[in-house]
């Protein structure tokens, strides 16, 4: 598994559980789920914690997809 997938995959399942959903595509935007800045910052920092790298609230309001969202935070 490539590391964009490994972290796609970690961020997909912090997104299901912060949005209570049993399916979440990759391209789908938070917005448009029904995410407000709470579950922004309650997915930054499950992701900070799963990943063990800074992510914020405004790194996920800026890149509102899992897929966006696990590009970013696989640049070294």
């Amino acid at each position: 598994m490539s590391v964009i997938n490994e972290v796609e995959s970690v961020i997909l399942d912090v997104w299901k559980t912060v949005l209570n959903k049993e399916v979440i595509e990759p391209e789908q935007d938070l917005l448009a789920l029904g995410g407000q800045s709470l579950d922004a910052l309650k997915i930054a920092s499950e992701c900070q914690k799963r990943l063990q790298r800074p992510v914020t609230m405004v790194m996920v309001l800026r890149n509102r997809t899992v897929s966006g969202l696990a590009e970013v935070l696989s640049k070294p």
